[in-house]
């Protein structure tokens, strides 16, 4: 998937620039983040019990480290190839995260952030779909953060801003999504 996923991205870096209205949706469609969704279909797959992962990747250590390689991409992102392998180390980085905080959950007492990361998992569906188109929609505000004095003070890339500003309305978005319309479209499938 890591392979398909970067010769996919790759060939978006090396073709001659698309029209906009083509370049940001070729950005976004499966191909080009497949790789991510299988880290997170592999972590679902091992927390229901159907995969063996490395004990020594339920450190948050490694997953620590990978997120800050991906931040630290962010101040260079246009340089080539890096902006390629920015969002599958983001990919790789949540996943590691996601299953170290996992294993720290006691058996049958999930803490505080365990209930909260179940609950996003059930709507996780809602929020794979919504997150990019939500994030995009905003993505013309980081011209106008880029002009903020402590932007421009800091060197502080505006589409890292808007991203990690918008999380609250990307979760929130993904769970009224969820409740209405993934949830009654599974109650109406197990009542059939």
């Amino acid at each position: 998937m890591l392979a398909i996923t970067t010769a996919y991205r790759l060939t978006l870096v090396l073709l001659p620039p698309l029209p906009p209205e083509v370049a940001g949706p070729a950005w976004a469609v499966f191909v080009a983040r497949w790789f991510e969704w299988t880290l997170g279909a592999t972590v679902a797959e091992w927390a229901a019990g159907r995969l063996a992962l490395p004990r020594a990747l339920g450190s948050p250590w490694p997953g620590l480290a990978v997120l800050a390689a991906a931040v630290s991409i962010e101040w260079h992102a246009g340089s080539f190839g890096l902006y390629v392998i920015k969002e599958p180390l983001y990919g790789v980085a949540f996943a590691l995260l996601l299953h170290a905080a996992l294993l720290r959950e006691p058996a049958g007492a999930a803490s505080a952030p365990g209930r909260y990361l179940a609950g996003i998992g059930v709507y996780s569906y809602s929020l794979y779909l919504l997150h990019r188109p939500i994030q995009l929609a905003l993505e013309p505000l980081a011209g106008w953060v880029a002009t903020w004095p402590v932007v421009i003070s800091h060197g502080l890339p505006s589409s890292l801003i808007i991203m990690a500003a918008t999380t609250p309305l990307v979760l929130w978005v993904s769970r009224v999504f969820y409740r209405c319309f993934e949830e009654p479209a599974i109650e109406r499938a197990r009542s059939t």
